[in-house]
């Protein structure tokens, strides 16, 4: 089910797509994954891309964005 933070929500469905990959070998620790995101629900947002590194045993709910609200931007990050 989705969470309401829709920032969490994206987090999460990464990792577990991560996870997914280590478990059945598509992913190992040190692999790159390019992850391409919407900065809010729904189609025609998607306007984020990003590049996240596979990690040794990082938990499910562990953060891989480093954007917290609607009002963060991506140049707000550089």
């Amino acid at each position: 089910a989705p969470v309401a933070d829709w920032m969490k929500d994206v987090d999460l469905r990464i990792q577990h797509g991560i996870n997914f990959g280590k478990t059945k070998g598509f992913l190992k620790t040190g692999d790159s994954v390019i992850v391409l995101t919407g900065w809010k629900s729904g189609s025609g947002f998607t306007n984020t891309q990003r590049v996240v590194y596979v990690e040794d045993d990082v938990a499910i709910d562990s953060p891989v964005c480093t954007l917290s609200s609607e009002e963060d931007s991506y140049d707000d990050m550089i």
